[in-house]
């Protein structure tokens, strides 16, 4: 029984673990996606004043 109990929680927290990652990992991919749109709009804004 706690054999199996702890293979639950050694499941559980691996998950929760991975879960957290890709919650960092999406928020690190919108930042990133941010930051270009930011840089693609001031290249624009340059591009059009020369």
């Amino acid at each position: 029984m706690i054999e199996a109990q702890a293979r639950e929680f050694q499941s559980w927290t691996l998950s929760q673990g991975l879960e957290a990652i890709a919650e960092t990992h999406g928020r690190a991919v919108e930042d990133l996606a941010n930051v270009l749109s930011d840089r693609l709009r001031a290249l624009e804004a340059q591009r059009g004043r020369t």
